[in-house]
């Protein structure tokens, strides 16, 4: 395996993350700590305020692993949280059907390898932690993912029966639904040395009566565990008992974290970069009877107002949310909720949006750094100034690594045509006409017009020595002209007909390299799923490839020649 870096500007990637990663002065402001600097780690590791119970959380820990390993690594990594000294760094992802994507590899890699060098570098413990979005809803975005079959093209494989609404820790497909699930993946999967053994290794997690968090969870501990990787989510009541002071000082006053958020979103806007996601009042969602996740909507009480939903209120950090009133719904429709009440008895009812994960993140958690995808990374900076809010500062935000693997007959296709590779996320129709401009600029017409012209003029310089010698043979010479004039027009035939056999030959070529390295006209690594490689290459994929990377940094696109 070799690598060669490309500049993500080069790969149309937003000017946000391409000026982060030039730490482009306008972009600064937005940040705390520039994360290529040498100094990241240590100015980091002295700013970091973290209270929460270490022994509670290495406990909470130990609950939510055991049901998904029984690596002794995995305990050893969690116990190192006790000690007030250890750090972490953090990556987290939708749990998708079978890992998804190639780049949630690459995000557990930056994060595993970065641990590592921080823990040289601070001598002291660093553990690499996958957040799980196990309170995430949105089941469309993962219950498929797109796997090459054996003639490269890239198919779907869907989860059948899942509920919406409903997070994915909650969701438990049936017997039947994991059945077809791994059907579908049968048909699929290319035949390889690898492929039974991976089967058996999905099909231990990916079974009932696993939860799909569960599957998802023990799938990454197969994987990842000898690494010293470790997970965390915040679906559990010790862990949401452990992150109370987040949900205590947010309920207690919602409008000084959405003015926050929104004060800096319009500097954003200002300073020429565009805004992930749109500010909202209310960054709370609320699980109901049926483990629904239905958002929560706020609004300032006015003077005089009556405070009759109030009773529930808990004493202390939260006096001042009676200034607040929530409900679920609008309108007609609208049910007022005693959020007072839910924080001070049923916490884990309550779950955080993306804007409020990243505060309860790092209560929970010691975090040095956050390994983040560009969209994660434009979000970050509409964050900074809410961290004060809670006693804390923003970590080092570290972009993952970006790559697309480039297998043999890739390279070996794309080293008979006139393109670089990061030029093929371009539009087909503009590589196929700059294809035929570069390489094939012939004007045929001009061609045979002017080898036509040539003869005529060659026969009409001997045609006044011909009816010297003999006038009865000028009518044959002008037959052999004509005669030769038609073959000439069969061999133009002929040409035209290889051309564009030429043509169409490099053009399908042109076609079947841009599917892999650009996916439905998408980087490979948000379109290929991570159970590929493992197919195509083995179980020591994963291992070589962080081998790989150890001397490497993530501010560059990598294309890795396989």
């Amino acid at each position: 395996m070799k690598l060669q870096s490309i500049s993500f500007s080069k790969l149309g990637f937003r000017s946000l993350f391409t000026d982060y990663l030039e730490q482009k002065s306008h972009i600064t402001r937005f940040y705390e700590i520039h994360p290529f600097r040498d100094s990241a780690a240590v100015t980091r590791a002295s700013k970091i305020t973290h209270t929460c119970n270490r022994n509670a959380l290495a406990e909470a820990l130990r609950e939510l692993h055991q049901p998904v390993t029984s690596n002794p690594t995995v305990y050893r990594q969690i116990d190192k949280l006790k000690d007030p000294e250890t750090m972490v760094v953090v990556t987290g992802q939708q749990l998708t059907l079978f890992g998804g994507p190639l780049f949630t590899l690459y995000k557990i890699a930056t994060a595993i390898l970065y641990s590592r060098r921080y823990q040289e570098e601070l001598g002291r413990e660093v553990i690499p932690v996958f957040w799980l979005a196990d309170e995430d809803h949105d089941v469309e975005e993962v219950r498929s993912v797109w796997v090459h079959d054996a003639s490269g093209a890239l198919k779907p494989i869907s989860f059948p029966d899942f509920v919406e609404g409903r997070p994915v820790s909650e969701q438990y497909p049936s017997e039947e639904s994991f059945r077809q699930v791994f059907e579908q993946l049968r048909l699929v999967l290319p035949d390889t040395d690898f492929r039974a053994s991976l089967a058996v290794r999905l099909q231990k997690a990916w079974t009932h009566p696993h939860s799909f968090r569960d599957a998802f969870a023990t799938w990454i501990m197969d994987l990842f565990a000898d690494e010293g990787l470790i997970l965390c989510g915040s679906h559990s009541e010790a862990i949401k008992e452990l992150s109370r002071p987040v949900f205590e000082t947010y309920v207690a006053d919602p409008y000084s974290f959405f003015d926050r958020v929104d004060r800096q979103t319009k500097l954003l806007l200002e300073s020429g970069y565009h805004q992930q996601v749109v500010p909202m009042e209310s960054n709370l969602f609320l699980l109901d009877e049926d483990m629904q996740r239905r958002k929560l909507q706020v609004r300032r009480r006015g003077d005089g107002e009556a405070s009759g939903l109030t009773q529930g209120n808990v004493q202390g950090n939260v006096q001042g949310s009676q200034h607040f009133q929530w409900s679920l719904g609008e309108g007609d429709e609208m049910e007022y909720i005693e959020l007072q009440k839910i924080v001070k008895e049923e916490l884990y009812r309550l779950s955080p949006n993306v804007f409020l994960r990243p505060i309860v993140q790092d209560e929970l958690l010691p975090v040095l750094a956050y390994v983040a995808g560009p969209s994660e990374l434009s979000y970050y900076a509409q964050l900074r100034d809410v961290y004060p809010l809670f006693g804390k500062t923003m970590p080092i935000i570290l972009p993952r690594f970006s790559l697309t693997l480039v297998e043999p007959h890739i390279s070996r296709a794309a080293g008979n045509l006139p393109f670089e590779l990061h030029e093929y996320r371009l539009r087909t129709e503009d590589l196929e006409t700059e294809y035929i401009r570069r390489e094939h600029d012939h004007n045929l017409e001009a061609f045979f017009q002017e080898w036509t012209e040539a003869i005529q003029k060659e026969t009409e310089a001997r045609i006044g020595f011909i009816e010297e010698v003999d006038p009865t043979l000028v009518k044959a010479a002008s037959r052999a002209e004509s005669v030769f004039h038609n073959e000439l027009m069969k061999l133009k035939g002929k040409l035209i007909r290889a051309v564009k056999q030429q043509q169409e030959n490099q053009i399908g070529r042109i076609h079947k390299v841009q599917s892999f390295l650009f996916p439905h006209g998408g980087l490979q690594e948000r379109e290929v799923a991570l159970i590929h490689p493992l197919n195509k290459y083995g179980p020591e994929f994963i291992p070589g490839l962080i081998h790989l990377l150890e001397n490497e940094t993530p501010e560059s696109h990598k294309f890795l020649f396989l």
